[in-house]
């Protein structure tokens, strides 16, 4: 895992980081340098690189100097979907897309989200690049649509679909009191099991002539309009 932000957010997180790297170059921060420092007191083993080295352990074009590997953080799924809002992130391959998309559901106060299969590695290092280290933030599980089924049907949630042909928000009445809100890619969209699952389709308003939002965008502005509401209604808006 790149950076230092990430890095630090992983240690703040309590998550268990293994070894840590960095350049003379990649400590001129104050974050880096705090992060080291914490690295070294949390007993991680750290290793001075030079730049090439750097890169050929990095894996984007221009490293900032500052790597660690950690532990990939386990949450369990039923806790995840017992939340006022989980994203489900159905078939999301570009990993910042994902990444993204955890990123605003931890700033927009989300319970947690689940990747499921077909979807990029949530914990790939272009992912957790994206998030800006914000999925240290958020409970992220990965799980099969079957499983995560079940899950969501007991925890008593609404599956909510994101189409372009849904009902476009904000709604008249509002959002149930607990929801799974399944993002699909903007060429695939979301799955059939899905949808036939849906309490409710929704849509972004968008300009006439418009064909589509990307999906992490336009999942930020679900995920906002449905958190926004602080009124709940059990009965779901067809």
């Amino acid at each position: 895992m790149e950076g230092a932000r990430a890095a630090s957010e992983a240690l703040d997180a309590g998550v268990r980081v293994r070894f840590a790297c960095a350049t003379e170059r990649g400590l001129d921060t104050p974050l880096a340098s705090k992060c080291w420092t914490a690295c070294a007191d949390a007993g991680v083993d750290r290793l001075f690189v030079s730049e090439d080295e750097m890169l050929s352990i990095a894996d984007s074009v221009t490293p900032q100097g500052f790597a660690v590997v950690c532990e990939e953080p386990r949450h369990d799924l039923q806790a995840v979907a017992r939340s006022r809002l989980t994203i489900v992130l159905d078939g999301i391959r570009d990993p910042g897309n994902v990444g993204t998309l955890i990123r605003s559901a931890a700033a927009l106060a989300a319970g947690g989200a689940v990747v499921l299969d077909g979807s990029a590695d949530p914990w790939g290092t272009k992912a957790v690049r994206a998030s800006a280290g914000m999925m240290f933030r958020l409970p992220v599980a990965s799980a099969p649509w079957s499983e995560v089924e079940r899950v969501i049907a007991k925890a008593g949630a609404v599956t909510c679909v994101a189409d372009a042909a849904g009902k476009p928000v904000p709604l008249a009445s509002s959002w149930p009191d607990r929801i799974a809100l399944v993002i699909g890619s903007e060429r695939s969209g979301v799955r059939a099991e899905a949808r036939s699952l849906a309490g409710l389709t929704v849509a972004v308003p968008m300009r006439t002539g418009t064909e589509s939002m990307n999906a992490a965008a336009a999942g930020a502005v679900l995920m906002w309009e449905i958190l926004r509401s602080g009124r709940h209604v059990t009965a779901v808006p067809k």
